[in-house]
């Protein structure tokens, strides 16, 4: 029997063609037809526009021009999709044009995006479904480039005593993003700390398990293709080295809880949503300290 940890249900839909995308529907708050929108003057291109959502200023991104597709037409009798998520601690809407249906995967089936592809594209990993080819959406980069503020780096992130504390700590990064692996390497340089960073569970798995000296400290996203983090948490704790009580910080753009049953699997130290470059410098030191 599968742990469940390894499920993971995703929401297909399409944009202008048949190809098929998907986010995960941990993400997601829900689905309304699309309606009016406000424009904001000096906006990036892909922002279609905001509405308001119960009281709340609700972002639209149309999720096609994001991604450097054709525009998604409002005009025609059958209405877009308007898919509400809650991302990095954020409401977020994306415009799609047709709403498939909801689908359990297995993690394990998921591809990563083969590295010759280069770094323009906007997914995370690939998945057959039902013989088709689904894209997964790389959220983080989408929302990065388009309505996230620049990240604040003017702030004390630690106090000067609290950065000679942690001063040449080792650290290994395991996330799929590249934006999620810039913005963290930006706060580790400033902390002063060394690291290195790994794109994926089963290559940082591997590195593991075969090094003598343990890194002082590991970071990891929990959705990733392949193995996401709460396996991989949970499979550094089962190696037989130094390795098995290294201080884990589960790093993730979801809404997940220290309290749900997959974190309790991970066995793993902490959880953070991201991405806030002093509240990450904070877990940091915490792990690095503890």
């Amino acid at each position: 029997m599968k742990q469940k940890n390894q499920q993971q249900n995703l929401l297909l839909f399409r944009l202008n063609s048949e190809q098929l995308f998907a986010l995960n529907v941990l993400k997601i708050k829900e689905i309304i037809t699309y309606t009016s929108l406000n424009q904001l003057p000096d906006s990036h291109a892909a922002l279609a526009g905001v509405t308001e959502l119960r009281g709340v200023t609700l972002p639209v991104i149309d999720l096609s021009l994001a991604m450097g597709l054709s525009v998604i037409d409002t005009s025609t009798d059958d209405l877009p999709s308007i898919v509400v998520t809650e991302c990095n601690g954020k409401v977020q809407g994306f415009l799609v044009r047709n709403v498939e249906h909801i689908m359990s995967i297995d993690w394990h089936d998921i591809k990563e995006i083969p590295k010759a592809s280069g770094k323009k594209h906007y997914a995370t990993g690939v998945i057959k479904i039902e013989e088709k080819l689904v894209t997964l959406i790389d959220v983080e980069k989408i929302m990065h480039e388009t309505t996230d503020a620049k990240d604040d780096f003017s702030v004390e992130l630690l106090t000067k005593e609290q950065l000679r504390e942690i001063k040449n700590k080792k650290l290994l990064v395991v996330d799929d993003s590249l934006v999620a692996r810039t913005k963290i390497a930006a706060t580790l340089d400033i902390l002063g700390v060394k690291y290195q960073l790994v794109s994926g569970a089963a290559q940082a798995l591997k590195q593991l398990d075969s090094l003598s000296s343990p890194f002082d400290m590991i970071i990891s996203d929990i959705e990733m293709p392949h193995m996401n983090g709460y396996e991989f948490s949970n499979s550094v704790r089962n190696l037989a080295n130094v390795h098995t009580n290294t201080y884990i910080l589960l790093h993730t753009s979801l809404s997940v809880d220290v309290n749900s049953n997959d974190y309790k699997y991970s066995k793993a130290n902490s959880l953070l949503t991201k991405f806030e470059p002093k509240a990450l410098a904070e877990s940091i030191y915490t792990g690095l300290t503890n």
